[in-house]
């Protein structure tokens, strides 16, 4: 998308960069972008990269939406022909970064959008089909009565096995949280608690699962986590370490619907910007009570893994249904550990009696 006819090329030696300029966007009407401070004309041509999203219909058809400025629009199928759809025209500047999904159990579509206009500041989300519905404003999105804008896509994902979810940072003028909302809930899941939080951002996983990941701009480190079935809790998230001599960290996206992350990350080292890549494992959660018999649950971000092996005091134990096991043991301290194909293992300490 390129609503402004701003997308230019820099050749830098024998390479060539792809980048949007301000000064065309302006002359092409998006506002008077050189009075801006700094930090906003960074994060502006930042949001002229990244402004529109696709989803499709459950005949394959596919959806678009994008914003211009003061307006934002979607499209259905691939004729040009057909009458795009006005999400809403405002008289003040501006929508940015639309996304659009579809929810795979009841086919409807939703739009969730970042706005920057005055007096409806916030994230918000607004059903497409089977009819244009109201706006509404994200719960738990809105600090003193702004929000921390993300530098990327409204980060919405659709489950698999039905509802759409919608990820974001809370706090502001600083992200403190990490936050998850079901489209039409009371109120949002606080996944992370942490100062110095950018770029939350979300996939779906297999069997309704959902996949977070954020990074630590103090830290420079990027986190992820996977939920359980039910996407109501999740598990430990795994500290991922970016390249080495990685300066900074821009955004971070990822695809799991597979069972892995393949975790992705724009960063900067001191002679390149460049797109990363890894693949990441959810964590075990490994829980032992001492006594005279030792009893210990696998599970997967609080769903039982069964199959699982837990080893202790040169034994090796297999869980069951439920990811428990139990065994009587002489007394003293022990090192338990539990490993499951496809996960990232777990390990505690208990005390036989």
């Amino acid at each position: 998308m390129n609503t402004f006819n701003s997308q230019s090329r820099l050749k830098s030696g024998n390479s060539e960069f792809e980048y949007f300029s301000l000064e065309l966007a302006e002359k092409a009407g998006a506002g008077t972008i050189s009075k801006l401070p700094f930090s906003l004309r960074v994060m502006l041509e930042n949001l002229l990269r990244f402004e529109d999203g696709a989803t499709v219909l459950p005949d394959g058809t596919p959806i678009f939406t994008w914003a211009s400025g003061t307006d934002m629009f979607a499209h259905t199928g691939l004729s040009n022909g057909t009458a795009d759809l006005d999400i809403g025209p405002s008289p003040y500047c501006c929508y940015y970064l639309p996304n659009v999904e579809r929810d795979w159990r009841s086919s409807q579509v939703v739009v969730a959008y970042q706005s920057l206009v005055v007096g409806e500041h916030g994230l918000f989300v607004r059903t497409l089909l089977p009819a244009l519905g109201p706006k509404r404003l994200v719960p738990g999105s809105l600090s003193k009565g702004d929000f921390t804008v993300p530098d990327m896509r409204t980060p919405l994902v659709a489950r698999s096995t039905g509802g759409l979810y919608l990820a974001f940072c809370g706090g502001y003028p600083g992200c403190r949280t990490a936050r998850l909302w079901r489209v039409g809930a009371a109120k949002p899941l606080t996944v992370a608690v942490d100062g110095g939080i950018e770029d939350v951002n979300a996939s779906a996983g297999p069997n309704g699962r959902i996949w977070m990941m954020w990074q630590n701009r103090y830290r420079k480190r990027i986190y992820a986590t996977r939920s359980n079935r039910a996407a109501t809790r999740f598990g430990p998230p795994t500290t991922v370490k970016p390249p080495p001599g990685t300066t900074s960290i821009w955004k971070v996206d990822g695809e799991g619907s597979y069972g892995e992350l393949d975790l992705f990350a724009s960063v900067s080292t001191p002679n390149a910007l460049a797109t990363w890549h890894t693949q990441v494992q959810p964590r075990l959660m490994l829980k032992c009570r001492g006594g005279n018999v030792v009893r210990c649950r696998v599970a997967d971000a609080g769903d039982a893994v069964k199959g699982a092996t837990v080893k202790l005091a040169g034994r090796a134990l297999i869980t069951n249904a439920k990811g428990r096991i139990g065994i009587d043991l002489r007394p003293g301290r022990l090192i338990v550990t539990a490993t499951s194909p496809g996960f990232k293992g777990a390990k505690t300490r208990v005390r036989s009696l």
